[in-house]
């Protein structure tokens, strides 16, 4: 059992080295190390707007279904603030 707890802990602090991160440009929301995770986009009020599992290191999403303005992106416990035009 020990080499197994010891592995886990490796891959804990790999998640925690590659870090979510988001990056806008228009309508193009592109998300890097959430494999596996689901993006949730919500409008200012509170309303989800958009949910998408992501498959893949780094994945881009076209957005340009939703109003331009400002909006919440959930992925796990990562949240941030962007702004789409």
């Amino acid at each position: 059992g020990r080499l197994n707890k010891r592995g886990e802990g490796l891959v804990q602090i790999e998640m925690e080295q590659n870090q979510i991160s988001i990056t806008v440009s228009g309508s193009t929301v592109r998300v890097k190390n959430a494999d596996g995770q689901v993006m949730e986009v919500y409008s200012i009020t509170g309303e989800k707007v958009y949910t998408q599992r992501i498959e893949s290191a780094s994945k881009t999403f076209e957005l340009n279904h939703l109003q331009r303005g400002y909006y919440i992106v959930k992925i796990g416990k990562f949240t941030r603030k962007i702004y789409l035009h």
